[in-house]
């Protein structure tokens, strides 16, 4: 063994490496007895060692017979991780669809008119509850609160001028449309969201475990035949995400969430932003998207503003999860604790802030987004382009006016945000 040792430390650093903090501790090698649990880890490194790394003299390079083995463990390998991937992805589908429901509101607190969609939407918040309270216990005070009426009023500051705040809009709100007002284009986020917030959580759940494998081959002897304590210690989790990693993984989401979220946003927008009463453009969410299609077509009409929706969600979901996973992962660390031993109300706590700091990074965007999508067509068409909106809203209202509405986005943010990562992770827990 010794022999070996020295043979081994004449190697090129890179060579070197895998044994590298053992090598630089003579005692800790030396005194260990053979059969302890550290010389026996110690022995199964140094023997992938020998197997993986080719000896620059040539005295131990592996067998043919070796090699074949190597390649059918690799196949069966790459094997079990698809299909441990698939049901990964399957999982965060599902939570990111538990998750979603818990971002739409519950309805009106009166007990008048009770419609199908008060009855499904009820359906759905007594169930996500119930996931919910089963995860982390049946005293959790953590509940989803309704969030819709704060984003009619953010529409109306974004695209209007003629409310002097947000005060202001929901006073004026309430006087002329009545309470109800406040919940305009609720059914087509009722029915999208959970196809959406499953888009976000499973694509993003799939990017993770992409950016996972490409560490892991970068850094293969962190995945090796050796316990992962032992690894870990040896060469450092390599699996972990950069945070510039977990901010594309994010990004990602937001894209591919942004293929069902345009034309779902487009349509709620519109109807939130029309006249009340014998004004009305659009009788419900069927209706507009027939007259969107019969004035601009499928793509141009439903998807108008798509560029910077897709820039918009790619900024904000980027944020989002990064925020959300760089508070997990320093809290796991500062406390010594797994994720999954995070209290509940950690997660809430974590999961708000990273709402906050979702509508921090892409309000602007998301201002130009409503602008478009509440302007005519053709001949009626204030913007030409995304570019023209930035230009004419900065030259008409200054940089102040691409943060109209940022109160009670913020305001409605915070537990949004926080129950649906509460709900995902929760659900998780539960699956898992």
């Amino acid at each position: 063994m010794e022999s070996e040792i020295t043979s081994f430390a004449e190697r090129p650093y890179e060579a070197q490496f895998p044994l590298r903090t053992v090598l630089d501790d003579p005692p800790k090698l030396f005194l260990e007895w053979p059969g302890s649990v550290a010389w026996a880890e110690l022995t199964v490194l140094w023997e992938a060692s020998v197997h993986h790394i080719p000896d620059i003299q040539g005295k131990r390079r592996p067998t043919e017979e070796q090699g074949d083995d190597r390649r059918n463990m690799a196949d069966v390998a790459e094997e079990v991780d698809a299909k441990a991937g698939a049901l990964s992805t399957a999982k965060d589908l599902f939570a990111g669809a538990v998750g979603g429901v818990a971002q739409v509101l519950t309805e009106p607190t009166n007990d008048h008119g009770r419609t199908g969609t008060a009855r499904l939407h009820r359906a759905h918040t007594h169930y996500t509850h119930t996931v919910f309270q089963k995860a982390v216990g049946q005293n959790s005070e953590l509940t989803c609160v309704p969030g819709q009426p704060f984003d009619i009023v953010k529409v109306r500051l974004q695209t209007g001028t003629q409310y002097a705040s947000a005060l202001d809009a929901v006073k004026s709100i309430y006087a002329q449309e009545g309470a109800l007002a406040f919940y305009k284009g609720t059914l087509t986020p009722l029915l999208g969201i959970g196809a959406c917030v499953s888009i976000q959580f499973g694509a993003f759940g799939f990017a993770k475990r992409y950016f996972e494998s490409a560490n892991q081959r970068a850094h293969p002897l962190s995945s090796s035949s050796t316990s992962a304590a032992t690894a870990a210690a040896l060469t450092g989790n390599k699996k972990d995400l950069s945070y510039g990693q977990y901010y594309a993984a994010g990004a990602f989401a937001g894209v591919a969430n942004s293929v069902v979220s345009g034309p779902i946003e487009h349509v709620r927008i519109r109807l939130q932003a029309q006249p009340h009463g014998a004004g009305r453009l659009y009788s419900g969410p069927l209706d507009c998207v027939r007259k969107l299609s019969a004035r601009a077509g499928l793509l141009r009409g439903l998807y108008r503003g798509e560029a910077v929706t897709v820039l918009r969600e790619a900024q904000a979901y980027g944020v989002w999860f990064l925020a959300f996973e760089w508070m997990m992962s320093a809290d796991a660390a500062r406390n010594g604790v797994t994720r999954d031993r995070i209290p509940s109300w950690k997660v809430a706590l974590y999961g708000g802030l990273a709402g906050e700091a979702l509508w921090l990074a892409s309000y602007p965007l998301d201002v130009v987004k409503s602008k478009m999508q509440t302007d005519g067509f053709g001949p009626d068409a204030r913007y030409r382009s995304m570019r023209d909106c930035f230009a004419q809203t900065y030259r008409l209202e200054g940089a102040r006016g691409f943060w109209k509405g940022l109160a009670p986005t913020l305001l409605r943010a915070m537990p949004v945000s926080a129950c649906t990562f509460a709900t995902v992770e929760a659900t998780m827990r539960l699956i898992n």
